[in-house]
């Protein structure tokens, strides 16, 4: 059953599954899988996913906020989910960028695998999801941002009318 689905094995690993729920979806035990990967001569990745801290720790100078601020119109995302809480999060493959990210600001990042044309991308993801976090991130970006200036107001406004420090 294993020699069947080898690519689509690959496949699901390198788009985020884990070699635990592939094993279950194949019936195999994971170290198959594992032994498998090291056949092919594909490394095994190390989780990347570091907790949110506090936002608050450290202050911003003007130049970190114009630099966050052009990174978020570039590469950034702010959106109401279905239970109309505000999320942000920016989306880039440079370690180091991300790592200066969270360092200065908190949040969380995270790694996902993407396959663009038969090449795999390690994208990673910052993001907060706490209401205070976001509100108090888009103050310090507001003044700065160009092309999503008018979402981050909508979303100042509303963060503000609701209370996001209970």
């Amino acid at each position: 059953m294993l020699i069947k689905l080898k690519s689509n094995i690959i496949d699901q690993y390198l788009m985020n599954k884990s070699i635990v729920q592939i094993a279950k979806e194949h019936n195999c035990h994971p170290e198959t899988i594992r032994r498998y990967f090291k056949k092919k001569g594909i490394a095994l990745q190390k989780t990347t996913f570091k907790q949110c801290k506090d936002f608050k720790s450290k202050k911003l100078t003007e130049l970190e906020k114009c630099y966050i601020a052009g990174l978020f119109d570039g590469e950034g995302c702010i959106y109401h989910n279905p239970n109309k809480m505000w999320m942000i999060c920016i989306a880039n493959t440079n370690r180091k960028v991300m790592d200066w990210l969270y360092k200065k600001i908190g949040g969380g990042i995270y790694k996902k695998y993407k396959i663009y044309k038969g090449t795999k991308h390690r994208t990673l993801y910052w993001q907060f999801n706490r209401q205070k976090a976001i509100y108090w991130f888009l103050q310090q970006i507001e003044r700065y941002s160009i092309i999503k200036k008018n979402k981050i107001r909508k979303a100042i406004k509303d963060l503000s009318r609701i209370d996001i420090y209970k």
